[in-house]
């Protein structure tokens, strides 16, 4: 067989890669992007449905966290209104695609938000992305985009600190309509048969 025929797109396969672009013939499907959530999480129109995609291998600041809204206007700058392809990896755990999405000209949008600084290679769910790896810290060396804060906080530990932070607040407000339901009972210190019940009722610490 004469593989010099196939050297051509040998080639141009490897010089894609190397830009963070990808060969149309990948894709899963097309379609048009018809919302950005956030940063890293778009809609795509599927037969006729948004499909909810979040970006593979990269994550972007929360909308309320600082440069949240800026990753998220970078994202629609690239994006929005243009016709896409999608290469798929799975669902995640919320049943979003998880996928590389490739921009009319032909680059990966993911990539392309690392390189210009507004989100994280996501080490977490894609250890082995030498090429995101490289993004991201030519964007750290050049301080764009959120890496001009020398010390921004990555989008999961912000997460986990909400979270925690939630837990906390719904623990309180569960506290103290507890302390209000007795209040409601004993509006005056308790006394005989209603002390002993109050002996009985659960202790409520806040902190």
């Amino acid at each position: 067989m004469n593989m010099t025929r196939y050297l051509p797109r040998v080639m141009l396969g490897l010089l894609c890669c190397g830009f963070g672009i990808v060969s149309l013939a990948q894709a899963d499907f097309s379609g048009t992007v018809v919302g950005v959530l956030d940063g890293d999480t778009i809609e795509v129109l599927h037969d006729g449905v948004a499909e909810r995609i979040r970006l593979q291998g990269i994550d972007c600041p929360e909308k309320r966290q600082a440069f949240g809204q800026k990753a998220k206007q970078a994202t629609s700058d690239l994006a929005f209104g243009k016709q896409v392809s999608i290469v798929t990896h799975g669902l995640d755990k919320y049943g979003r695609t998880i996928g590389d999405v490739i921009i009319p000209d032909g680059k990966k949008l993911n990539y392309e938000l690392v390189r210009q600084g507004w989100c994280w290679w996501y080490r977490k769910y894609d250890p082995d992305n030498a090429e995101l790896a490289r993004l991201e810290a030519d964007a750290r060396k050049a301080r764009i985009g959120l890496w001009t804060d020398p010390s921004p906080i990555p989008p999961w530990e912000w997460r986990r600190h909400c979270s925690e932070w939630n837990t906390l607040r719904q623990c309180r407000k569960v506290a103290w309509k507890s302390i209000l339901s007795v209040w409601r009972v004993f509006p005056k210190e308790p006394t005989g048969e209603e002390h002993q019940n109050c002996l009985f009722a659960p202790r409520i610490e806040l902190e």
